[in-house]
């Protein structure tokens, strides 16, 4: 994985993960915002009730001065009447010269007598007798006479409470939200409520004095002997004259709701706050949760996509044996590659058992490491497998299985040891081919001159055959050095790009005369392959195979020869159906002087290995006694 991509990939993540600071900003935001609602709201309130009882005060102060109005002019009215009664009865004693009591009850007339009138009494005058405490008198003279009319005081001032603004003081009085009703002019109080004695006067106070100035409607808040009240105040003119009427309410009913309302706009502000408390919390929580979810699945993505693209096979069991995880590489390592093995049981796709993971399902049997050799098809496959147990807190136990292909690396160790004891050998060889070489030269120049300088008198033609023999021997001894000194030191490979199909039909070429001879069919099965190679050192190659090929089959037989592509690499193959390689010798053929030919050196299949590992390839060889002999190389395009 690209380090950048990790990093943004974590900066990513890490950006959908709410930090702390915005979770206590949000619950002081919301705190806040409770707290603005809830001055608001109780200001509100507070402001609303204020202008309630005012308007209810003016209300109630117009109402009352229309009512008071109303009561001068009906106390007017009855005085007059009363005058009026009075005046009807005076007549009338005057013109029947008699009291006529039961006239008087008729006007209202309590008392009615006649006396001698008095020096100082005027004639026709009204006179009030004030000394009276049970009756109110009114006296008139006519001549030497002085007619008396009483009215009962308790009587009359029961009447004048009962229509006049006394009554309406009175019915005032009885309404507790109405702390106290005046009625007053610059002289002082002319009727009140209950228990007022004394208020301040209009020319005392500024607002009082304003009002009575421009008479409009005003009010003011005061505190009223220990009561909160809200005075509104206004004038009123009547037919007795100019009034300023002044209206006290208390505040108690309205700082009663209020106070209720403030209560029920504290219990809504809680349960907003708590509201919005848990709405926040659980919005954050739900993102985090849905962060953690995606962070989840982004790392199960990776993890999956990591799994399903290294070269190593990974198997994941859950702990009832059903497969959890299945990559792709093992299922091409195991030739499983169009099976779905997730969700199924371990023995329905590995009936024997071959991971052995019975033996994890105690404590303890944590991991282990293990090598097998598997076959698969035509194929062997050299695998090391480790099982290990995986679990949390004892919980959810997961085996996991992780194999690696050995096969490639197993044949390249084996090829390295190969090339490496060949390389042994063939120093070691060389060495002793010099050391060979120089006394074999000798004996050579010797038996020359034996052939040519020393001739016997006797078996001349038995002396010439044996030096013959010597000299001929000795030339195969030294191909034989040339050989080994060429295998010891080879000459540079020269690469370039050649066809291998035209190279494969240039040897079938050179080979046919001789299978030909040997009933010999030649099979040839070639692709157009190109690849970098040494075409004279390759042919050399493969033309060893095909004589090697040809000697195994002395009865005749058939020559395969193919080529095709696998996996970006050129495949030769050499295949002959003839007598076969023992499964002892298969390992040995292309050791140094291992030969099974009765004249054989040991170093055709040598250099063979030699050349093909000299071009990057391998070779390999499958055979099986008279079943014939394949040779596969495989070389990089």
């Amino acid at each position: 994985m690209n380090p950048k991509s990790g990093k943004n990939g974590l900066k990513s993540r890490n950006k959908h993960i709410i930090p702390i600071r915005w979770f206590v900003l949000g619950n002081t935001m919301l705190g806040l915002f409770v707290l603005l609602f809830s001055y608001i709201e109780i200001t509100q309130t507070r402001d609303d009730l204020k202008q309630t009882a005012v308007g209810e005060g003016k209300s109630l102060l117009y109402t009352i001065s229309n009512s008071v109005n109303l009561a001068m002019k009906a106390a007017n009215q009855s005085e007059d009447n009363l005058h009026y009664r009075l005046n009807a009865m005076k007549e009338l004693i005057l013109l029947t010269n008699s009291t006529y009591l039961a006239q008087a009850d008729e006007f209202g007339i309590d008392s009615v007598f006649i006396a001698d009138a008095e020096e100082h009494l005027p004639e026709s005058t009204w006179i009030t007798d004030e000394f009276d405490e049970e009756m109110q008198w009114h006296l008139f003279r006519s001549g030497d006479r002085v007619v008396h009319l009483g009215l009962c005081r308790a009587k009359l001032l029961e009447y004048r409470r009962n229509v006049g603004i006394g009554k309406i003081m009175r019915d005032l009085s009885a309404n507790k939200d109405i702390v106290y009703c005046v009625l007053q002019d610059t002289i002082g109080i002319v009727a009140a409520s209950e228990n007022i004695l004394e208020l301040s006067r209009i020319n005392h106070d500024e607002m009082l004095r304003a009002t009575w100035l421009d008479s409009n409607f005003r009010h003011r808040e005061f505190s009223f002997d220990g009561t909160e009240v809200i005075e509104s105040f206004t004038t009123i003119s009547t037919v007795q004259g100019k009034f300023l009427l002044r209206l006290a309410l208390s505040t108690e009913k309205s700082m009663n709701i209020y106070s209720r309302a403030v209560n029920r706009t504290v219990l809504i502000a809680v349960g907003l706050f708590i509201s919005g408390f848990i709405m926040i919390n659980f919005i954050i929580s739900r993102r985090k949760i849905l962060s953690l979810e995606e962070q989840h699945d982004n790392l199960q993505n990776h993890l999956d996509l990591i799994m399903s693209n290294i070269t190593d096979a990974v198997i994941v069991l859950n702990s009832d044996f059903t497969f959890r995880f299945f990559n792709n590489a093992a299922k091409e390592l195991l030739a499983i590659e169009n099976k779905n093995c997730v969700g199924e049981k371990y023995s329905s796709v590995f009936p024997d058992d071959i991971f052995q993971i019975k033996s994890v399902e105690y404590p303890g049997g944590k991991s282990r490491l293990n090598e097998i050799t598997l076959k698969l098809g035509n194929q062997e496959k050299h695998i090391v497998y480790s099982v290990s147990l995986l679990s949390y807190r004892n919980e959810n136990q997961n085996i996991i299985i992780i194999i690696k292909d050995m096969t490639d690396i197993r044949a390249l160790r084996e090829r390295l040891r190969q090339q490496d004891k060949m390389t042994a050998i063939g120093q070691l060889a060389a060495g002793v081919a010099h050391e060979i070489r120089n006394p074999l030269s000798a004996v050579n120049i010797i038996a020359q001159r034996f052939e040519l300088e020393f001739i016997p008198e006797n078996d001349k033609e038995e002396y010439m055959q044996l030096t013959g023999t010597v000299r001929n021997e000795i030339g195969r001894v030294n191909e034989i050095i040339k050989q080994f000194l060429e295998f010891a030191k080879p000459t540079a490979i020269h690469r370039s790009k050649r066809n291998i199909s035209d190279l494969m039909n240039n040897i079938v070429n050179l080979i046919k005369p001789l299978c030909d001879k040997g009933s010999i069919e030649i099979e040839t099965k070639l692709n157009s392959i190109e690849a970098e190679i040494d075409s004279d050192k390759m042919t050399q190659a493969i033309l060893n195979l095909c004589n090697n090929a040809i000697e195994a089959m002395p009865d005749g037989g058939r020559l395969t020869l193919s080529s095709s592509v696998q996996n970006n690499s050129a495949i030769i193959q050499i295949e002959d159906t003839g007598i076969g390689i023992p499964e002892e010798h298969k390992n040995k053929i292309f050791n140094l002087y291992f030969s099974t030919k009765q004249h054989g050196t040991g170093l055709g299949l040598s250099i063979v290995y030699q050349i093909v590992s000299e071009h990057g390839g391998d070779i390999k060889v499958e055979s099986a006694p008279h079943s014939g002999t394949k040779f596969i190389i495989n070389l990089p395009m």
